[in-house]
């Protein structure tokens, strides 16, 4: 546990194992649990396109793409590099064998000091601590 935090449903954390109920996890900054609604459609619950009708997709409520560029289907897509500084802050070129180019990923951690003046939440780098949230049953 953290020294001088407390950490309770909705507190900060770096691990599940800093959140106080057995039902919670710690949820990255920005990330949501589920999927959310499908644009164009009923704000019901969804978890993937699967479950959405015809031509819609499925958002991660309102939160925008991070780390990703939004392309034209209202889908999250990777963004291209070919060197580490074509990322965003605690992102990291990911260039998988002899290609000449790859797509920015956020950075893996296993300490605070490894994120650049951010946090490492759940083994990645972020600019905030996470938070507990109740894993929806």
């Amino acid at each position: 546990m953290l020294a001088g935090l407390q950490f309770y449903r909705g507190g900060d954390c770096r691990y599940s194992d800093d959140c106080d109920r057995f039902d919670s996890q710690c949820l990255e900054p920005g990330g949501v649990l589920g999927c959310g609604y499908c644009v164009y459609d009923h704000p019901f619950q969804r978890t993937s396109d699967d479950d959405c009708s015809g031509e819609d997709v499925c958002r991660r409520y309102v939160v925008p793409c991070q780390g990703e560029s939004c392309d034209g289907d209202g889908h999250c897509s990777a963004v291209a590099c070919t060197t580490d500084a074509d990322c965003m802050t605690h992102f990291d070129c990911a260039i998988a064998g002899d290609a000449s180019s790859g797509i920015c990923e956020r950075r893996i951690c296993s300490r605070d000091d490894e994120c650049n003046d951010g946090f490492c939440v759940e083994r990645k780098c972020y600019h905030q601590l996470g938070r507990c949230e109740v894993i929806p049953f």
